[in-house]
């Protein structure tokens, strides 16, 4: 038997892969592992040669932007994925087909084979797809191939696709089953070195502004969204808040898709008007990650010019970055990779006998493998077939002498041990759960601790006592609620209610602001004492010192005069023309109000009948 593989698109996205296996005596079997961009079978197979499957791990356009053409032309050629991209496949193909030509999506949704446990391929092939962490729902694929017959051994092929060590919005991150180990592992290795602190600081931002009682408005990719949805949720749960996150268009379709259901959230395939996604406190989240198409569009031409409102960008390609408008904009870069460290600890965890790098430029895999003296590294770009395992070897690349091949090959074997063939028939193979495990946020990369104690010490805006569920699971004020009783009863309530409820405000109102001025005088007082001495950097401090003492005087006088409960009284002569009335009091008796009546000011009049007794 012989193993080769073969780039397909290395000049483009460098992210697919033909595997090819041939019996000893029968004929070759194909599998095309994603069909990225510039993909095309006529650039790697010859006259009479056909595919026999292809394998996409999960639903990102740069793995799948040939698979329509491919499809289109190779019939009766099965699509495998895994539970969850097999799930939303169709409608990200649909949606990604309004912008630009990806082929036949009938071909595909006619070849697509989901598969979530040991699938045999053909005779002696099987394979299993693996939670790759990444995306919700990507798949790894491990091969198991059987040559016991002439060599007794099996070999396992490995192909991550895109993948993390950690898991993503409930999906577990990549991991092998025990006791399996890998001999071909072909993966990509693009990194991420600051996506974690990255998150954190995006989901800091989202957070802050939202609890402050800004329109937040969150750009990102379909599958992101998703998974900002599941952090934000979880997060706000955990904080004990009530903010409601509002997940609009493609990414509300891959969420009810996939089976979520996370606390605060809420999925709006479609809506008509933007302010049933849209208000002060609430998260929005759209796609895709610039305004320049699809609901983000719309959103944004609402909020663009509130200085209220907040747009968030979440970028994991390179979208145009929006500076423009009044409202504030953030830009992060959060493409889900592990690092550097953790993917060499990945590779050095399998220690397989082949390492073939995918989805990285030629001069990062180089220094990427300069520390991996202990097995085959492929780190080329071309477009030739090479030759993994031969009849019972492991064929080195063409490029290393006899002798360095071979002491790879003793530094592999003293280091790995025995392996074990999986000479199990494939229903008694270890295998994995498809299951969405609980919110472990920590796990997935947030900063969880940071943010409770940002966030956690923090009085919500409006208390929970002054809430009042309406009829369609809305919330409403206690005094909104009483202006909705009879007639009769609405007077004794609303006085009932300002004596409990008003009070509440003022001591809640007091503390809360209390508390926002103390934290940011502790943070003037830090960044006054570990800034440069300059003088006029010192000088603004002072200033805003001075200012926040101004504010706190004011807060500390405000229960006093929240707590006027008699409206001040004058008194005047009423004089009528027609419908006109015009009421004219002495100016000495409003001298003391005047700092009240502002102009244009709504005030409240209450008429007296005048007492004649006296007169009598």
């Amino acid at each position: 038997m012989e193993i080769s593989f073969q780039h397909t698109n290395p000049s483009a996205s460098h992210d697919s892969t033909l595997l090819t296996i041939t019996p000893r005596d029968g004929d070759p079997y194909r599998y095309l592992i994603d069909a990225g961009q510039s993909v095309s079978p006529n650039a790697f197979l010859g006259t009479d040669e056909s595919l026999d499957g292809v394998l996409l791990t999960h639903a990102h356009s740069d793995h799948y932007a040939s698979l329509g053409q491919i499809l289109d032309t190779s019939a009766d050629v099965p699509l495998y994925t895994a539970p969850g991209t097999a799930t939303i496949l169709e409608q990200v193909y649909a949606e990604a087909e309004q912008y630009q030509n990806l082929g036949n999506l009938e071909a595909i949704t006619s070849a697509l084979t989901g598969i979530e446990t040991w699938t045999s391929l053909s005779d002696g092939i099987d394979v299993l797809p693996l939670p790759a962490g990444h995306t919700p729902g990507a798949a790894a694929f491990l091969f198991r191939i059987d040559d016991l017959e002439y060599n007794e051994e099996t070999i396992t092929v490995l192909a991550t696709g895109d993948f993390t060590t950690r898991p993503v919005a409930g999906y577990p991150g990549l991991s092998i089953p025990d006791p399996i180990d890998i001999d071909i592992l072909i993966a990509n290795a693009s990194t991420a070195e600051s996506f974690q602190p990255t998150l954190s600081e995006a989901l800091e931002t989202i957070l802050e502004r939202t609890l402050s009682g800004a329109t937040t408005v969150v750009a990102a990719s379909a599958l992101t969204g998703v998974h900002v949805a599941y952090l934000l949720g979880h997060m706000i749960d955990r904080l004990d808040r009530a903010h409601p996150i509002h997940l609009v268009g493609q990414a509300a379709k891959h969420y009810i898709a996939l089976g979520y259901d996370v606390p605060s959230v809420t999925p709006h395939s479609h809506f008509d008007h933007t302010d049933e996604v849209l208000a002060s406190g609430a998260i929005t989240i759209a796609g895709p990650e610039a305004p320049s198409q699809g609901s983000i569009r719309r959103l944004f031409g609402v909020i663009e010019d509130d200085p209220g409102a907040v747009f968030v960008q979440l970028a994991t390609s390179s979208p145009d970055i929006v500076e423009r408008g009044v409202c504030a904009t953030h830009y992060f870069e959060v493409p889900n990779h592990p690092t550097e460290e953790e993917f060499l600890a990945f590779v050095d965890e399998q220690l397989p006998r082949h390492l073939v790098f995918k989805h990285i430029q030629t001069d990062q895999a180089k220094s990427l493998a300069s520390s991996l003296e202990n097995l085959f590294h492929w780190e080329n770009d071309d477009m030739n077939t090479h030759c993994l395992y031969d009849d019972g070897s492991w064929s080195a690349p063409r490029w290393l002498s006899d002798s360095g091949a071979n002491l790879i090959r003793q530094r592999n074997y003293r280091e790995s041990g025995m392996r074990i063939p999986l000479d199990k028939p494939i229903e008694k193979l270890p295998a994995v759960s498809w299951e969405k495990g609980t919110a472990e946020l920590e796990d997935e990369g947030l900063a969880v601790d940071h943010l409770l104690g940002k966030f956690e010490s923090a009085e919500p805006q409006h208390s929970p006592q002054q809430d009042v569920a309406t009829s369609d699971g809305g919330q409403t004020s206690t005094v909104d609620a009483i202006q909705d009783q009879p007639d009769q009863q609405a007077d004794a309530v609303k006085e009932e209610t300002n004596e409990k409820v008003q009070p509440q405000i003022d001591r809640e109102f007091q503390s809360t602001v209390n508390d926002r001025l103390e934290a940011l005088e502790s943070s003037v007082s830090d960044l006054v004492a570990e800034s440069a001495t300059a003088d006029t950097v010192e000088t603004r401090f002072d200033t805003i010192e001075t200012r926040l003492d101004a504010i706190e005087t004011t807060v500390e006088r405000l229960p006093e005069q929240l707590a006027r409960d008699d409206p001040s009284t004058v008194t005047g002569t009423v004089m009528r023309q027609n419908d006109l009335i015009l009421l004219r009091v002495d100016p000495d008796a409003v001298e003391d109000l005047d700092h009240l009546l502002e102009h244009e000011a709504q005030v409240e009049l209450s008429v007296q009948e005048p007492d004649t007794s006296a007169n009598e």
